[in-house]
């Protein structure tokens, strides 16, 4: 997107939040810059090096932008006077406006001397008008500070000034020097004693901070402090090389390794060398840690490792393994789990995959946050997750009502079943009905008793992301149970062809969708209807005609 684009997206996206929080007038639902998409896409998109240009020239649209509303103001009102009312609504419009441009700002480098005096025209010349004030008295005014206020600028030229060595051209400190004369800087001491910090402004001598060698000084600790005894004694056999991963987990730690760009190129490469299966073993390994102790925070969670955590699951996210969403809706549960008088086991690790979802731009993305929502009851939970859902709906584009049918896996079931080789050894999960579900050893095609104590001597890895995927998939039916039960108190409906795919044929929703009555209506007629033996039939046995056509809802006895 052009810089043009993302202003306009910027500003429309900034008025709108803003509007409804004045209306709402709820402190906690003032618009934050950071979240809006035009924000969001430059850090995403550019380099850190390139993002403040451009800020830089989103700020020179809104400057474009307000000066030609400004001009279209003054042709339409230079010779009416103009009520009171619409005064008010002109400075109303200042100030929402005004509120973005002074973010923009803030974000922005400014670097070209042409463009700040490009600015300062803007009040150059005034654009009087008259209005009638609240005692119907005619008075004069300058509209300019009414599209651009006057401050906004000089803080601009200071932060020019601050980012281009202290110094200003002649043209810049001649027009300064005019702004004396006007009456809106006469008028306000906070106008001049700008100017004068602007003009005064001493020099302060940059001095390049000493920094520690802090890299080798973690790499160390991970490899001999017995904080780190459980990282030093596992395989890793997700990697050749541990100490190439010990060096990959010390420079994510060191960074915003949210913004990609920081992310250099030798441990983008170790990332690549990650073997996914046993990755995925390696996180879930660290979970089943941290739910040793019931109703207790783990180390997991605390201090350097809470952070090293989080490096692990943006690698795991990064990597895009196979079962990235299930493993971040065990953990995010997790860490949202309440600890009586103290609170979520870990906010700071539950907010990264929050991010790290809604940031993703994907159906999974946006389907697994609604699943945790769906799933899940702890207030402060459900808060930050509706925060999510609205920043994955603006980010993604997408509707979570069609999301919330469209996104939910079949696990790769075919009929009711899955299965896993373990080299001789073959575990199938099959489920005879929604509430009975049974996992099967076998070796040469005889039953076991139990697992295998060989299956989790040889294939550790395999196993444990296979008994997550059980678990899964157990608690998937739990989950869905629940969300079945709202249909009707949401009122939800499907055609006939959306249904039968996304519920009916579903490989694991059919078990429930088969079990439960469903109201056909079309042409104005309604039918109730059950399956059995192949077919849908009404109560009296018998078989429904033409539902192909029919809007279709769960049926509820309040409804018959």
């Amino acid at each position: 997107m052009t810089p043009k684009e993302l202003f306009e997206i910027l500003l429309s996206e900034w008025l709108s939040a803003y509007r409804i929080y004045k209306k709402n007038l709820i402190s906690n639902n003032f618009p934050v810059f950071e979240d809006m998409l035009g924000f969001y896409y430059v850090n995403k998109y550019y380099p850190k090096n390139k993002r403040g240009l451009v800020f830089k020239e989103m700020v020179m649209e809104f400057f474009y932008h307000q000066q030609k509303e400004r001009d279209a103001f003054y042709n339409k009102y230079k010779n009416i006077k103009i009520s009171h009312d619409k005064y008010n609504e002109l400075h109303n419009q200042s100030y929402e406006t005004g509120l973005c441009f002074e973010y923009l700002i803030r974000y922005s480098i400014f670097d070209n001397a042409d463009e700040i005096i490009e600015i300062l025209k803007f009040h150059s010349i005034p654009h009087n008008i008259e209005y009638i004030d609240e005692n119907n008295v005619s008075r004069l005014t300058n509209i300019n500070s009414g599209f651009i206020y006057i401050y906004r600028i000089f803080e601009i030229i200071m932060y020019f000034k601050a980012q281009n060595n202290q110094i200003l051209p002649i043209e810049i400190i001649q027009k300064i020097e005019n702004f004396r004369d006007l009456e809106e800087v006469k008028s306000f001491d906070l106008h001049q004693k700008a100017i004068d910090d602007i003009l005064n402004l001493d020099i302060i001598p940059y001095s390049p901070k000493i920094e520690k060698d802090t890299k080798s000084v973690f790499i160390n600790a991970l490899k001999t402090d017995k904080k780190w005894k459980w990282l030093q004694e596992h395989q890793l056999s997700f990697i050749e090389d541990k100490n190439e991963f010990y060096e990959l987990v010390s420079d994510l730690s060191m960074i915003n390794y949210f913004d990609r760009f920081e992310v250099s190129e030798k441990s983008i490469n170790t990332i690549k060398k990650i073997k996914l299966n046993a990755y995925e073993a390696f996180i879930l390994d660290i979970h089943a840690q941290t739910n040793e102790e019931a109703g207790k925070r783990s180390g997991w969670f605390i201090g350097d490792k809470v952070i090293v955590y989080q490096v692990f699951v943006w690698i795991l996210f990064e990597l895009k393994t196979p079962n990235v969403y299930s493993i971040f809706t065990k953990i995010a549960e997790k860490c949202f789990t309440k600890i009586p008088s103290v609170g979520p086991i870990s906010r700071k690790l539950g907010d990264v995959i929050l991010k790290l979802l809604y940031e993703s731009q994907t159906i999974e993305g946006l389907g697994t946050l609604l699943k945790l929502k769906s799933r899940n009851k702890y207030p402060v939970f459900l808060e930050e997750l509706d925060k999510s859902i609205t920043k994955a709906v603006r980010y993604s584009k997408l509707n979570p009502n069609d999301v919330e049918d469209y996104f939910i896996s079949d696990y790769g079931l075919i009929d009711g079943t899955i299965e896993r080789e373990f080299g001789e050894y073959k575990s199938k999960l099959k489920i005879n009905d929604y509430d009975d579900i049974e996992v099967i050893w076998t070796k040469s095609d005889n039953t076991l008793k139990s697992e295998p104590s060989a299956v989790k001597s040889n294939f550790g890895n395999d196993l444990k992301v296979w008994k997550s995927t059980v678990n899964d998939i157990k608690k998937e039916f739990s989950g869905q149970k629940i969300r079945f039960e709202s249909f009707w108190k949401k009122k939800k409906s499907w055609n006939y062809d959306v249904w039968k795919k996304y519920f009916f044929d579903h490989q694991l929703l059919g078990f429930l969708t088969r079990k439960l009555i469903w109201q056909f209506e079309n042409n104005g007629e309604t039918k109730n209807g059950y399956y059995i033996k192949g077919q849908f039939v009404d109560f009296q046995n018998n078989q429904l005609q033409n539902i192909e056509n029919s809007k279709i809802t769960l049926w509820h006895p309040a409804l018959s």
